[in-house]
């Protein structure tokens, strides 16, 4: 749905989901060690395998908000680290970077293949289902439906499909082809609950879908699922009790929800209301808090959002590099730093409002030309979820904004302010695998030392095939390590998406 930015802080450091290493032959899984994308780092930064995270401090607010907090904002712990930092996780799925412990077998498959029929459905819950279907669509076992909130609704397009009275419409094609349906929004927050389970349950799911990747319900989600007390997670029922139109394109929704989990000491409740936005093709979920205290859901919903994503577990208070972005990068202001420090500074002051946030990315330079720009009254204002309609002030160059990623992601790793995210395809190979490493731990304490855009080929279909070297340093590189990383990069209306790599050299 949109793409990523966000906020920081949370509770506890449990689990890791180490399951997900993903294939053990893959290429980058298998790939020499390059910190990146390789293997290196434990096979490299962006595709290894393993490790922990952590977070402390949000949860107090429902179970979702709650569940020590709520299960939605509550804490963060880790997950998995592939092996090399971009390639070492395994595939990816219609289910994003969450699927860590993927299901063989689900129970509701029969009753998904049959199409619903009742009698293969008997006794499966709709959390089943959920999972069910989208285990058949990371198969390929089933077209993958574009939109979401409606799992009957999604079950009715992939056979549409399959039977050929469809058109395959693409995640990436709704905009221009439209979408086979639109969820109501009672069902889309039904849905969302047993998606909310299968997500901390590091199962397949489409979770993130759900949420606006700006908002604070993003973050709180995340590290509550990272945290691990979320886990073998069960919704038993769902009531949305009121729905209050806005009349802005907002919904304010009041939902309870019964649910179980690790840490729930049997059977918990609550009730939750949630701030949730129209899209043109269905909603997504902004931010939400407790409107009771009766469960593990007594908490508070979660704190503001930072443009930097989902991410943001070690806040940096007075990055090294402000004064030379806020003096527009002149020369004698910008002596010295990097340019990580410098992505690092400028997300900073986006995020502390002292600069308005670029709606583009891909290009440093462009970003602070718009910023102050908009502050000098010389360009409008263009918000992210508008850059479709208005157009973006600036697209980046392939090597530009190949270069600018190597920096993001290592703030990306240290849990420092970025947007690394906007970088990567939702739903990639490449999400996972980043996800999965940073959520580790072993690739913290980052920094970018060089980067070398190799070669670029033009794919001829609107991909591209980009060769990067890049030099890095981290807590587990034994020094400065090095790799080169072929990238598979799809253009789009406004930059690039980065979707997958491997190493093809250390």
């Amino acid at each position: 749905m949109k793409n990523l930015l966000s906020l920081p802080l949370m509770t506890l450091m449990l689990l890791m989901l180490a399951g997900c290493g993903g294939n053990e032959d893959g290429a980058e899984d298998a790939m020499p060690e390059v910190e990146d994308e390789s293997t290196e780092e434990v096979t490299t930064e962006e595709s290894a395998a393993g490790g922990t995270g952590n977070n402390e401090d949000n949860e107090a607010s429902t179970e979702e908000s709650q569940e020590e907090t709520t299960e939605e904002s509550a804490s963060e712990s880790g997950t998995s680290e592939p092996s090399t930092e971009e390639d070492a996780m395994g595939g990816a799925s219609a289910s994003g970077p969450y699927e860590q412990n993927m299901v063989q077998n689900p129970a509701g498959e029969q009753c998904i293949m049959n199409r619903l029929a009742a009698e293969y459905c008997d006794g499966i819950t709709m959390q089943e289902k959920f999972l069910a279907y989208h285990h058949l669509t990371f198969t390929n076992e089933l077209p993958i439906s574009p939109n979401i909130g409606c799992l009957e609704c999604m079950v009715d397009y992939s056979f549409a499909v399959m039977d050929g009275n469809q058109e395959p419409i693409s995640k990436n094609e709704v905009d221009q082809k439209g979408v086979p349906f639109s969820p109501e929004l009672e069902t889309f927050m039904e849905s969302y609950a047993y998606e909310l389970a299968n997500f901390f349950n590091g199962h397949p799911s489409a979770l993130l879908e759900y949420l606006d990747r700006d908002g604070p319900a993003m973050w709180n989600i995340h590290d509550n699922r990272l945290s691990g007390n979320y886990a073998d997670h069960t919704t038993h029922s769902v009531d949305v009790q009121n729905i209050e139109d806005m009349g802005d394109g907002t919904y304010k929704v009041t939902m309870y929800r019964e649910y179980e989990h690790v840490t729930s000491k049997g059977i918990g409740s609550g009730t939750v209301e949630y701030t949730v936005n129209e899209t043109p093709h269905a909603f997504e979920i902004v931010t939400f808090q407790a409107v009771d205290t009766a469960s593990d859901d007594a908490s508070t919903g979660g704190s503001g959002g930072a443009v930097s994503g989902p991410y943001e577990q070690d806040f940096v208070q007075n990055p090294a590099a402000v004064d030379c972005i806020l003096s527009h990068l002149a020369t004698e202001e910008c002596e010295g730093f990097t340019m990580q420090e410098k992505f690092l500074a400028y997300h900073h002051l986006n995020f502390t409002n002292e600069l308005p946030i670029s709606p583009n990315i891909g290009c440093l330079e462009c970003m602070v030309d718009y910023s102050f720009a908009v502050m000098d009254g010389s360009q409008e204002a263009i918000g992210i979820e508008v850059m479709d309609a208005k157009g973006a002030p600036f697209t980046p160059d392939l090597d530009t904004f190949m270069e600018s990623y190597a920096y993001e992601l290592a703030n990306f790793f240290n849990g420092h302010q970025n947007r690394l995210m906007d970088y990567i395809g939702q739903g990639s190979p490449a999400m996972s695998y980043l996800d999965n490493n940073r959520a580790s731990g072993n690739f913290a304490d980052h920094t970018t030392h060089s980067v070398d855009v190799k070669n670029i080929e033009d794919m001829g279909d609107g991909s591209y095939k980009v060769t990067m070297y890049r030099e890095y340093e981290h807590v587990s590189s034994n020094g400065v390590g090095s790799g080169t990383v072929e990238y598979t990069v799809r253009e789009t209306p406004h930059a690039f998406k980065i979707v997958d790599f491997m190493a093809v050299g250390s």
